[in-house]
């Protein structure tokens, strides 16, 4: 039943967003909780600038930064700044062992809710 269903999205859509078409200035990278693939497989981090738990150390901040990436480079393959980047309009690439991989924003939901929902149930729910 679609309207029993509870979705909160992560993302504050009024900070992460394209609306004012800023002009890309640079290329950034996150390490996150990739820093087993970061010893495995390097990129070229040379002139980009990291992003990081610490650094930019606001979220109006990171969105600031962001807007203003061309291409997000991320280690971590699992995080909210993923969906931020690509809100942003970055280019979002995450960086693996075998290489570079295009992040797609929804590669881990559901387009259906209900059926993301029941999904979810029956992975974490035991029948009694």
């Amino acid at each position: 039943d679609r309207e029993r269903i509870l979705y909160i999205d992560v993302c504050d859509t009024k900070l992460f967003n394209n609306n004012d078409n800023i002009p890309k200035e640079y290329d950034s990278f996150y390490v996150g909780k990739g820093d087993a693939v970061r010893k495995k497989f390097r990129i070229d981090e040379n002139g980009l600038m990291e992003i990081s738990m610490a650094f930019p150390s606001t979220r109006e901040r990171l969105a600031y930064i962001l807007k203003r990436t061309g291409i997000l480079y991320s280690y971590d393959d699992f995080s909210a700044i993923l969906k931020e980047a690509v809100l942003c309009g970055c280019n979002t690439q995450i960086v693996t062992e075998e290489g570079l991989k295009e992040y797609k924003a929804d590669q881990y939901l559901e387009t259906d809710i209900t059926k993301w929902a029941e999904n979810i149930k029956e992975q974490f729910c035991q029948k009694a």
